[in-house]
């Protein structure tokens, strides 16, 4: 009898040891399905919010070339942000619109042009916005690939100044 008391008590014991672990394993499933689900809506709230801002970006910089702001390098620097998506930068590229955004928003940092007396007078201000460290007529904080299409349309202008 004694010995079949002590067969229930380890049956049992075992039966909550196992009772224990499956619920071990409950916990972890729970714990990484709350996880995975909390990243999936950061994903989506992140990919929402960035579509919405690069909507927003393309209005306001036609919004800002009506108000007479200089906005050459709009295009290209969205080109530089593409170009960070596809070599996998995707923080780079996040900060970048973030970044711009906020530039745009606030106007912090545009460059308003001025009604030009004469031509002398525009081919200096043009001439002004050359970066003296790259030569450029970008900002060196985006990549090399997009200082040619901003460079060869100010050095156009430039031209055409400079020939009239």
């Amino acid at each position: 009898m004694e010995r079949l008391k002590k067969a229930r008590e380890i049956r049992f014991l075992n039966i909550c040891e196992k009772g224990v672990k499956m619920m071990k394993h409950k916990k972890i499933i729970l714990s990484t399905s709350v996880i995975l689900v909390i990243l999936i809506a950061f994903g989506i709230y992140l990919g929402l919010r960035t579509k919405t801002q690069i909507k927003e970006l393309f209005r306001m910089n036609k919004e800002l070339q009506e108000q007479g702001y200089y906005m050459a390098e709009f295009e290209f620097k969205m080109l530089g942000i593409a170009y960070y998506l596809d070599k996998g930068h995707y923080l780079t590229s996040l900060s970048r619109i973030n970044h711009l955004h906020n530039q745009l928003k606030t106007k912090n940092g545009l460059i308003k042009v001025p009604k030009f007396k004469n031509k002398e007078e525009e081919m200096q201000f043009y001439l002004n916005l050359q970066n003296p460290k790259t030569g450029a007529f970008m900002d060196e904080s985006y990549p090399y690939c997009t200082y040619t299409g901003p460079t060869g349309n100010v050095l156009e202008h430039l031209d055409a100044l400079a020939t009239s």
